[in-house]
C-alpha cells in the first residue's frame, strides 16, 4: 500500500511539472502577443502565434489526462488493495473456524481492517493535492539550493568605493567571459583593455562581439571567467558591490522606465536625498543637458505621468534621452553607455566636459 501511494504520488508530481511547464510556454506566447500587439498585427502573425499557443495547450491538455489518469489508477490501486485485504481475511477466517478462532475475533479483525481502509481510502483524493504540492516545492527548492555566486548585490565585504579610486585607469587583463546559459560560447576571448580616467572611451564592433558585455563587468553583474578586471591597483572584485555601483551609472540601448511621472523617473538618479524642490531644480538641469526639450510640450511638463513598458506613450528616443537625464543627474564617476542613442535622431548630439 505504502509503495503505491509512494509511486503514484511521484507520477503525478513530475506530470504536474510538465503540465505547468506548458502551461506557463503557453501563457508566455499569449503575454508576448498582448504586449506586441502593434508588430504581431504588422507582420501578420496572428494564426501562427494562435497555433503556437494551441500547440503548447494540447501537451498541456495531453499531460494534464495522463496526471488524472495516474491519479485516478493510484486511487483504485488503494481501494482494491483494500478490499482484496478484506476478503482475505475473511477467507482466511473461515478456514480457521475449526476452532482455532471464533466468528466474533474474525469480525472483529475484519472490522478493524475495514475501518483502516476506509479512513486510507478517504485520503486518497488528497493525495493528488499533495503531488501538485510536491512539485511545487520542488521547483522552490530548486532555487533555493542554486549555487550563490560572487556578486552578492546585499553582502557587506569588500572595501567601500569612493570617487577618487576611479582617479585611476581601469585595466582589463586577457579577460574571457561566458555566460552561464551558454558556457560553450565564448564572448570574450583573452581581451586586454585600458581605460584611461577623465577620457571618452569607445568600444566599436559588430553585434554579439562583446560590448554589452564589458559594461555588465564593469558593473560587476558578472565576474570574468578568467583574467582580472583592476581599478588602480586594485581588483574589481576587491570592492564592495553596492558602493562600487553608487558611483557608476548605466544607461542602456533598452531604455527602462517605471510606472510614475518623468520627475519620479529622474529622481531614482540621485545619489543622496534632497527636497523636492532641490531635486526638482536638479532634474530640470539634468533633462535640459540630455536634450529633454520635448517634456515642455507634454501637459504636465516633467510632472506628466507615463507607464512602463510599451504603453509609456513616449517614443524610444525621448525615453532614452530621459534615461540619459536620470544618469546624469547623480554626476557619477563612471558613466557606462551602451548605444544610449540607438532610437535617438540625428539632430541631437551629445557633449559633455568630464573630469
Amino acid at each position: 500500500m505504502t509503495s503505491v501511494v509512494i509511486f503514484g504520488t511521484k507520477t503525478v508530481s513530475n506530470l504536474s511539472k510538465q503540465a505547468g511547464q506548458y502551461t506557463d510556454k503557453a501563457a508566455s506566447v499569449a503575454e508576448s502577443a498582448i504586449r506586441g500587439v502593434q508588430i504581431v498585427q504588422a507582420f501578420g502573425l496572428f494564426d501562427q502565434l494562435s497555433d503556437e499557443h494551441v500547440h503548447h495547450l494540447r501537451h498541456s491538455l495531453r499531460v494534464g489526462v495522463k496526471k488524472s489518469m495516474a491519479g485516478a489508477i493510484m486511487l483504485g490501486s488503494i481501494y482494491f488493495v483494500a478490499y482484496a485485504t478484506n476478503a482475505l481475511a475473511f477467507f482466511y477466517g473461515d478456514h480457521l473456524r475449526d476452532g482455532s478462532a471464533e466468528a466474533g475475533t474474525i469480525y472483529a479483525v475484519v472490522f478493524l481492517i475495514l475501518d483502516a481502509s476506509f479512513v486510507l481510502g478517504s485520503f486518497g483524493p488528497f493525495i493528488q493535492t499533495f503531488a501538485m504540492g510536491a512539485a511545487a516545492g520542488q521547483a522552490v527548492f530548486e532555487v533555493l539550493d542554486h549555487p550563490t555566486t560572487n556578486t552578492d548585490v546585499y553582502s557587506a565585504k569588500g572595501k567601500p568605493a569612493k570617487r577618487t579610486h576611479f582617479d585611476r585607469e581601469i585595466t582589463l587583463s586577457s579577460v574571457s567571459f561566458v555566460y552561464p546559459a551558454r558556457p560553450t560560447v565564448r564572448i570574450l576571448n583573452e581581451v586586454n583593455l585600458v581605460i584611461v580616467p577623465g577620457q571618452i572611451t569607445g568600444l566599436v564592433g559588430p553585434s554579439g562581439s562583446g560590448k554589452s558585455t564589458i559594461t555588465s563587468l564593469l558593473m560587476r553583474l558578472y565576474d570574468p571567467a578568467h583574467g582580472t578586471i583592476n581599478l588602480g591597483q586594485d581588483p574589481l572584485n576587491a570592492f564592495n558591490i553596492r558602493s562600487l555601483r553608487s558611483n557608476i551609472a548605466l544607461v542602456t540601448q533598452t531604455p527602462v522606465l517605471f510606472t510614475g511621472t518623468i520627475f519620479e523617473n529622474i529622481r531614482m538618479g540621485l545619489r543622496q536625498p534632497l527636497s523636492d524642490d532641490e531635486a526638482l531644480s536638479r532634474c530640470l538641469s539634468a533633462a535640459k543637458e540630455a536634450f529633454c526639450d520635448f517634456i515642455e510640450r507634454l501637459p504636465d511638463g516633467i510632472h506628466t505621468k507615463i507607464a512602463a513598458g510599451p504603453h509609456s506613450l513616449l517614443s524610444g528616443g525621448q525615453k532614452q534621452r530621459i534615461t540619459l537625464a536620470r544618469a546624469l543627474i547623480g554626476d557619477p564617476a563612471l558613466l557606462l553607455l551602451d548605444e544610449f542613442t540607438s532610437a535617438m535622431d540625428g539632430t541631437y548630439c551629445f557633449s559633455r566636459s568630464f573630469r
